[in-house]
């Protein structure tokens, strides 16, 4: 299999047209950069891109897999996005497991507050008791469980 990094280096290349531009984006030497494209281009048994006066130009057989790369480049920058959005709790899902009387007195009063702080993240509650929720904590099924013990 290729490595990533080659797959990486071919796509700025392929965007940005231009070897020199495309090392200075992938904080590389232009060496290496012309070393990532000779790379895949001998693992995959093809010419990628012809040197013009313009700088890089893609192949017919660069123009298709440039097409998938870019798909995949472009899946990985939104699965980090929200990766960071997650993080920084600026987008997902919080599932609370609490008892009836918890929900009604502790936790629904605050909800509204928090939605206004936080729009992007839902919350979902399921109300049970208090074993069950402990239940639910251990097994992963909540991320958070309000008990009352007496």
């Amino acid at each position: 299999m290729v490595k990533l990094e080659f797959y990486r280096v071919f796509y700025v290349v392929a965007k940005t047209g231009n070897l020199s531009k495309a090392s200075k984006e992938l904080f590389i030497s232009q060496p290496a950069v012309s070393y990532g494209i000779k790379q895949l281009e001998e693992q995959l048994g093809g010419r990628l891109f012809v040197r013009t006066a313009k700088g890089m130009e893609l192949t017919p057989e660069g123009k298709m897999i440039y097409e998938y790369v870019s798909r995949a480049y472009d899946e990985l920058m939104a699965a980090e996005n929200k990766f960071s959005q997650m993080r920084g709790l600026e987008e997902g899902t919080v599932h609370i497991g609490a008892s009836d009387t918890i929900s009604k007195y502790f936790i629904l009063p605050r909800i509204e507050q928090f939605k206004k702080k936080y729009p992007k993240i839902s919350i979902k509650i399921t109300n049970r008791t208090t074993d069950e929720i402990m239940n639910l904590l251990k097994a992963g099924k909540v991320d958070l469980g309000f008990i009352n013990r007496v």
